[in-house]
């Protein structure tokens, strides 16, 4: 498909509003509206920025996600047109384009950047784009080894975890009950990215589903990493106990939170650039050989934290030990 351009010169005015998303594994990210694309997509792109905590920058930082609007095109048999128009230098053949949740994502092989076309609608619909608007930086951090997890982001002394479960698992009630030397980084979902020398870190992502409602008692940071040193799939029990997995019970589990992270964002139906099955299941087991896995049994009265400071206290020593030796 060709992306129609409005003349020779066009070319795409930036906003003054460009925000910064910097990863632990060294990518960087610029976040911003196009300024002819109306005040509606400078809003939009305003908010997002606010809800994954990110800041502005003045200067070019890297790899631009550049919104516009989208509209129907007459002629070319309705296929979507990005407004405003791509820079007139670059040929017309040659956009590839794919969408899903009234998001439109245009690339082109001599563009580094990408072009993001938002589609208008009701507050619903604006959540859904919120929830998707990531997907190319998803779709980097996966390929370079990354993953996205269900689950809470905690940290303590420097030291991250992350509590995984389904839904209705506990991993909300269990962010409330902790006490105060503990620090909730985010209770639902995390990007975990694997700098240069294979070490994993994670960085918080919103809790879209508390958005609107006001239940969002921990504001994200996205720009914020912690190195993980252990992960936890929680269960409900009557005591509290924790035990560790091992090899592929281990990686299935890891397998199992990401596909929970990943299933609202309709990947199958959106860009196909992120990874199959194959190479997420790689990373999973990775992640879960770098990091030890444990099953964390939780009760409704117990100290549970006091488990996973147990771990963090063997993890410490025995990195000592490594250190010492």
């Amino acid at each position: 498909m060709a992306v129609r351009r409005c003349g020779a010169a066009a070319e795409v005015h930036r906003c003054d509003m460009r925000y910064q998303l910097s990863l632990f594994d060294g990518k960087t990210w610029e976040i911003e509206a196009c300024r002819d694309a109306g005040l509606e997509v400078m809003a939009w792109v305003e908010e997002f920025a606010a809800h994954l905590g990110l800041k502005t920058c003045s200067e070019k930082v890297g790899r631009c996600l550049r919104f516009g609007r989208i509209e129907k095109d007459s002629h070319s048999d309705g296929f979507p047109r990005f407004v405003p128009c791509p820079p007139g230098d670059i040929a017309a053949q040659g956009w590839r384009f794919s969408g899903v949740a009234g998001l439109v994502f245009f690339e082109h092989p001599e563009v580094r950047d990408l072009l993001c076309g938002i589609m208008s609608g009701n507050r619903s619909l604006v959540l859904r784009q919120f929830r998707h608007a990531l997907l190319p930086v998803f779709d980097e951090v996966i390929k370079a080894g990354g993953l996205i997890v269900h689950g809470a982001l905690l940290e303590r002394r420097g030291s991250g975890v992350l509590l995984m479960g389904k839904s209705g698992a506990g991993k909300t009630t269990c962010c409330q009950r902790l006490p105060s030397n503990w620090r909730i980084l985010g209770d639902d979902l995390a990007l975990v990215v694997k700098d240069r020398n294979g070490h994993f870190l994670a960085h918080p992502l919103p809790t879209w589903s508390a958005v609107d409602s006001g239940r969002n008692k921990w504001p994200c940071r996205m720009n914020e990493s912690v190195p993980l040193e252990a992960l936890f799939v929680l269960k409900q029990s009557l005591i509290d106990s924790v035990g560790k997995l091992r090899g592929a019970e281990a990686a299935v589990a890891v397998k199992q939170a990401s596909d929970e992270a990943l299933m609202p964002l309709d990947i199958a139906h959106s860009r196909s650039g992120i990874p199959g099955r194959k190479e997420l299941f790689q990373n999973a087991m990775d992640l879960s050989k770098a990091i030890s896995t444990f099953q964390l049994r939780v009760s409704l009265t117990g100290r549970f934290w006091e488990k996973i400071e147990e771990v963090l206290g063997r993890i410490a020593e025995q990195c000592r030990g490594i250190e010492s030796a």
